[in-house]
Order: structure tokens, then sequence, then C-alpha cells
């Protein structure tokens, strides 16, 4: 069954999903960043905490208490992450593929000139060829936070 529906209100269909798309794109990155970025505090918190401290672990509490944040950490990154990851690159896809039908990439339909509204690489939005890292970046940020905290434990243990 086929519907009759006027272009204006096509248009307004296809904003309408791409702000939805836009909005989760976003709920999905800040809730990324605030992970990584409580994570790199606790993790700093922790490892300031051991340095100023007067306890000594012995190396088998050491390596009890360092597999339980990697285990954590392992958990958070390749579980948790990985699935906002999925459903964010999903969001970019098929918001590249709203903004195609809005002409946002084609050339000469809303300016002038020979550019297009948006850049040509941004139709890559979720691929593996799109330039985007936003996801390794954090990674990295919240590894950081576990070395130090790595470094710390080390320096607390006896041998």
């Amino acid at each position: 069954m086929k519907v009759d529906i006027s272009s204006d209100k096509k248009t307004d269909i296809v904003i309408s999903a791409l702000e939805e798309r836009y909005a989760s794109i976003h709920k999905i990155r800040e809730r990324v960043q605030g992970i990584c970025l409580w994570s790199l505090g606790l993790f700093a918190a922790a490892a300031g905490w051991l340095v100023q401290s007067r306890i000594h672990f012995h190396l088998s509490t050491a390596l009890l208490i360092g597999a339980g944040t990697f285990l954590a950490y392992w958990v958070l990154r390749h579980r948790y992450f990985l699935d906002l990851e999925i459903g964010f690159k999903s969001q970019m896809r098929t918001a590249a593929k709203l903004e195609k039908a809005l002409h946002l990439y084609t050339p000469r339909f809303f300016t002038e000139d020979d550019d297009s509204l948006y850049p040509e690489k941004w139709e890559e939005a979720g691929t593996k060829t799109a330039d985007g890292n936003y996801f390794n970046k954090s990674y990295e940020l919240m590894l950081v936070g576990l070395i130090i905290f790595f470094l710390a434990l080390a320096l607390k243990t006896c041998i």
C-alpha cells in the first residue's frame, strides 16, 4: 500500500527523524564522556589515596586488586562501551542517510558555489572509513587512569 504524502510533509518527517538521531548521538557521547571522566577521576583518586596512605600490599593482594580492577575496566570497555559504540555508529549512519535525503551533501543545492553545506566526508559517518575516533580517544583517557592506578599500586607493593 502506497501512502500519498506531499513533498513538504516528507521533508518534515525526515527533519524530525534527523533531530531524533542527533539527540541520540548526543546522549551516547555524553554518557561515554561522563563515564570516562568519572573513571579517570576514580582511578586518580584511588592512586592518590594509595600513594599517601601507609598501606603496603603483599604481592598476592596487589595482584588480586589489580586483576579485579582490570576486569572491571575490561567489562566496561569491551562490553558496555562496545554496545554504546555500535549504537552510536548505527545512529551516525542513519543520520548521514537522512542528511543525504535533505541534500546536505549536494553541491549547489543550498549555496551558489560548488560546495555542499556538509563536507562529503561526513557522508561516511558511522562507517569504517569515517575519520571520527571519539570512542578510541575516550578509551585512551580511561586507560591513562588505569595505568596511574597500577603504578600507585605497584609503588605500595611489598615484594
